[in-house]
């Protein structure tokens, strides 16, 4: 295991801890002033839909080229998912 999912088991409950209060509080600070919704939520819609896919598939791919494939699938996904979803 790789990542975050490492850095959990290995810190145990404080670490999932933090990185959960940290995940909180930077939705609140982007809820609460708009303009940080750029920096704080944004990374999520671009990578997280990838790194699932990528996740699933388990291609045998290096950090750089898995972010950067990360970012292509998300936009690819989300772009198929509006033009399905507004016929």
């Amino acid at each position: 295991m790789r990542g975050v999912g490492r850095l959990i088991l290995a810190g145990g409950r404080p670490v999932a801890i933090g990185l959960g209060l940290t995940l909180l509080a930077g939705l609140t600070a982007a809820w609460l002033v708009p303009v940080l919704a750029t920096a704080v939520v944004w990374p999520l819609f671009y990578l997280v839909p990838g790194l699932l896919l990528l996740r699933w598939a388990r291609p045998p791919l290096d950090a750089p080229s898995r972010i950067g494939l990360a970012v292509v699938l998300s936009v690819a996904l989300s772009t198929h998912l509006v033009w399905w979803l507004a016929i």
